[in-house]
């Protein structure tokens, strides 16, 4: 969840499973006073259940409201595997249907260039559908976020890989960030050369740190010396940039310790 002042943003939105936390959370930070909550947009980094399962959740939620709904095209025929093809076709048509049925707009062709959210400035990368790469699966074609404030600079990348030279190519573009979301839960290895171009000082994983290959946190750690920290073991994560700055990190993600400022 991405706020500044009031104002919110959702990237992803979990399976069907797990949408219930989503809701929850969403109903403690970021209703009105009525228990509604507006979603200026939301982004689906890419086709795959645990990040657009719940689509249909989300947007048939009467509570909730979507003015726009970022969503990459689809490269079926370039997805190695035919179950997976048939899978996230059919979520994304379904997260398509429902979102158009809320009455938010759709925007399938996603803008490259920075735009402001309240006191933040975001921009979409690695925004092109990959219509190139052969055998690949959906997990390239993810869509990373920049969120950036005063001089500091959060970078969101899903599920990433460097399979194709996606993320060496987004850390030659972004070049050093404060906050790295390390893609794919950290299951997957990065090159050194990839890390040493973003050098965060703060490394996020979505994941246990016990669940990431030992080689993963061995060079984030020896290539930016960078604090991992991991939403398993800390219950959420909210991380604030305040009007200075500076930035600061917590997990009280309670209702009565929202946050109220930008977060």
């Amino acid at each position: 969840l991405i706020q500044s002042g009031r104002r919110f943003a959702l990237v992803d939105c979990a399976d069907k499973a797990h949408f219930q936390t989503v809701c929850d959370y969403l109903t403690n930070v970021a209703a009105d006073e009525s228990g509604n909550v507006k979603l200026d947009f939301v982004v689906f980094t890419h086709a795959h259940s645990g990040h657009i399962g719940a689509a249909e959740e989300l947007f048939g939620d009467e509570k909730i409201s979507v003015d726009t709904v970022y969503i990459k095209e689809l490269c079926e025929e370039n997805l190695g595997n035919a179950e997976e093809r048939l899978s996230c076709s059919s979520l994304r048509s379904r997260a398509i249907i429902s979102a158009k049925q809320a009455g938010a707009v759709v925007c399938t062709e996603i803008p490259a260039g920075y735009f402001d959210f309240g006191s933040f400035r975001l921009r979409f990368v690695n925004t092109e559908p990959d219509n190139y790469h052969r055998n690949i699966d959906e997990n390239d074609n993810s869509l990373g976020l920049i969120v950036s404030r005063a001089d500091k600079k959060i970078l969101l990348t899903g599920d990433m890989t460097d399979r194709t030279g996606d993320l060496s190519r987004l850390a030659d573009l972004v070049g050093r960030v404060d906050v790295f979301g390390l893609p794919l839960h950290g299951e997957e290895s990065l090159k050194k050369d990839t890390v040493k171009a973003l050098s965060p000082d703060v490394i996020i994983a979505a994941n246990s740190t016990a669940d990431i290959p030992a080689q993963v946190l061995g060079d984030c750690l020896l290539n930016c010396n960078a604090t991992v920290y991991s939403t398993v073991e800390n219950g959420g994560l909210i991380i604030t940039v305040d009007d200075s700055g500076e930035l600061r990190l917590t997990n009280n993600i309670h209702k009565e310790e929202r946050i109220t400022e930008n977060a």
